[in-house]
């Protein structure tokens, strides 16, 4: 057993936080190949809730206490970069245009920082979030957005409601206006989803940054770290 192994080392604590368990795991392997002891916490939480990312917190990479700042200079180190296999490391596939077909897989996130909340940075994909249309308004209240959720709540449950009340009575075209207008609004909150998230963001100070092109949001995150 190695001096290191045998000696107590204090609690764990949490060194970083990633938006996908892929991510956090990627570091924790980083962390171990640098000879640190390391492990990930929420990954099955956030496995199973991939929206609930930001508000949770995201998946904790952990250290003991006495190696935390070791592999703070680690983490730091595979976000600027460092880690990263050179970029002429294998030919990319190419389209029949000439484009790489990788390119076509990646999405656009929006950046926003903030100096003082958590999380500090935060990428909202750009255009139709499927996890808003699957779940309706409860995506904006896992996102921490209570006004937005209670609003779009009222639109999608109300607007039906008015429908069959306007109408005095319900007649197979009643229920049919009222079904669509309800399935209407909701594929509506899958467009609008993400929009409104970014605007929720600057309203509680967050400021804007690039727009970037990633796999994931935690990859357009860590894509950020590089760029500042």
């Amino acid at each position: 057993m190695s001096e290191r192994t045998a000696t107590y080392e204090g609690d764990f604590v949490t060194v970083a936080s990633c938006t996908t368990p892929t991510e956090a795991h990627l570091l924790k392997e980083t962390l171990i190949a640098a000879g640190l002891k390391a492990e990930v916490a929420d990954a099955n939480f956030i496995q199973a809730n991939p929206w609930m990312s930001n508000a949770a917190g995201g998946v904790r990479v952990l250290v003991p206490a006495a190696l935390a700042g070791e592999a703070k200079a680690t983490v730091d180190a595979f976000n600027a970069g460092a880690y990263q296999l050179d970029a002429n490391h294998g030919a990319p596939e190419q389209g029949d245009d000439g484009s790489s077909v990788a390119d076509a897989k990646l999405r656009a996130f929006q950046i926003f920082r903030h100096p003082d909340r958590k999380p500090a940075v935060v990428a909202v994909k750009q255009g139709f979030s499927w996890a808003a249309f699957l779940i309706g308004p409860l995506w904006f209240l896992l996102n921490g957005m209570m006004l937005t959720f209670l609003l779009s709540l009222s639109v999608t449950w109300g607007a039906p409601l008015m429908i069959r009340s306007l109408a005095g009575s319900y007649s197979s075209g009643t229920q049919a206006l009222a079904v669509t207008a309800f399935l209407a609004i909701w594929v509506l909150t899958g467009f609008v989803a993400n929009f409104l998230l970014g605007e929720e963001l600057k309203r509680k100070g967050y400021v804007p940054g690039p727009l970037l092109r990633a796999r994931s949001a935690g990859e357009a995150i860590n894509a950020s770290h590089t760029a500042a």
